[in-house]
């Protein structure tokens, strides 16, 4: 297999990807406004109000996929703005979200179903996957996310290994009926805890894997269990940006057996002469034209950025387990600069089962 393919991305789900990241941030931003979500922008200034309505119209030209790396760019720096200008911690979601948005900017997420499509000339005539340093910063901060919020879930469980879904269960913010159904059964407590571990653990590591049907087949547990989970826990922005982390690694096995599909339904169900597809959608012809001198150049300074980026990722993370960097000043500042906090947790951290819910968790009930 040619070594580039290694950390190579099918454009499709890179352009499904980049669909998704528009629709979360806009989605966010409504929820704030609307008051169903805390506000991470305090105060009543004019500059409080201007910086939300631009990065929804960026979210929304993010989906559209017009100028799709200038929209993820202004999407990311909008967005650490608003995080880095409220006294209100940004959860894991919104963290997470941020840091797919800034791996957006520097991959071709426009390449497929966008604008950007019928804008541009096409400079390959393989254009169906891209690999570059930015490719491998995405799939190893997938990686890391899974793989760090396992190593996370283990220490929350010291000895118990039912106590991080019990805790966070127990927590009054966060029970519901699902939650009280599963305080009361100590057996079952237990074993979910130990398979959310297992996936997370083991998920993480077969992301990598280039055999196709392993890892379609990961993402789709790994998506399932993340549903799961949101339906005992409110988990917030988290387990929807994990989902469109995972969509970017999507193999081009999905994707054929999505035109197969397609195909069929076509077949049976849609005889008209009318595509399918919007035009829009459709790809170009190849074109055999050479890239210009700007856009190499511009190509090796994203995939310079993009090798620094994924070499403080990984630092980032290996100080959240270990703190060899915490008295590092140039350290903070720079973590603070470039809002690459690496803090990766998938359960709340808040519940206190002791004191939360004590009737409800001092014994399953007698049959």
């Amino acid at each position: 297999m040619n070594r580039r393919r290694i950390f190579a991305l099918d454009l499709r789900s890179l352009a499904l990807f980049r669909m998704l990241l528009g629709v979360l941030l806009l989605a966010d931003l409504i929820a704030r406004w609307a008051g169903l979500r805390e506000p991470v922008y305090a105060g009543s200034g004019l500059l409080h109000v201007v910086i939300p309505t631009l990065a929804a119209v960026a979210a929304v030209l993010l989906v559209a996929g017009w100028r799709s790396r200038a929209a993820a760019f202004c999407c990311w720096v909008l967005l650490a703005y608003l995080h880095g200008g409220s006294g209100v911690t940004a959860t894991t979601g919104d963290r997470f979200l941020l840091m797919l948005l800034f791996w957006a900017w520097l991959l071709p997420v426009g390449a497929r179903y966008s604008l950007d499509l019928r804008l541009r000339v096409r400079t390959r005539e393989d254009h169906s996957f891209y690999a570059s340093p930015a490719t491998a910063g995405l799939i190893v901060q997938v990686f890391l996310f899974f793989f760090c919020a396992a190593l996370a879930h283990a220490a929350g469980a010291g000895g118990n290994p039912g106590s991080p879904l019990r805790s966070a269960l127990a927590h009054p913010e966060t029970l519901n009926s699902l939650g009280v159904w599963l305080l009361q059964k100590d057996s079952v407590l237990p074993v979910l805890n130990i398979s959310v571990l297992l996936l997370m653990g083991a998920g993480a590591f077969l992301l990598l894997l280039r055999h196709e049907k392993t890892r379609t087949g990961t993402i789709g547990l790994l998506a399932l269990s993340l549903a799961a989970l949101t339906l005992a826990l409110p988990l917030g922005l988290l387990p929807f940006a994990a989902a469109a982390g995972l969509v970017a690694l999507l193999p081009p096995r999905f994707w054929k057996r999505v035109g197969a599909a397609r195909k069929r339904l076509r077949n049976r169900h849609f005889r008209i002469n009318a595509p399918i597809v919007p035009d829009i959608l459709q790809v170009p012809p190849p074109s055999h034209e050479l890239p210009s001198a700007a856009s190499v150049r511009a190509e090796r300074c994203r995939g310079l950025l993009a090798a620094v980026a994924l070499g403080l990722i990984i630092l980032a993370n290996l100080n959240d387990h270990s703190g060899f960097l915490n008295q590092s000043a140039l350290y903070r500042d720079l973590q603070q600069g470039l809002a690459f906090e690496q803090n990766w947790t998938l359960l709340p951290q808040s519940g206190n089962p002791a004191t939360a819910a004590p009737e409800l968790i001092a014994a399953p009930p007698s049959d």
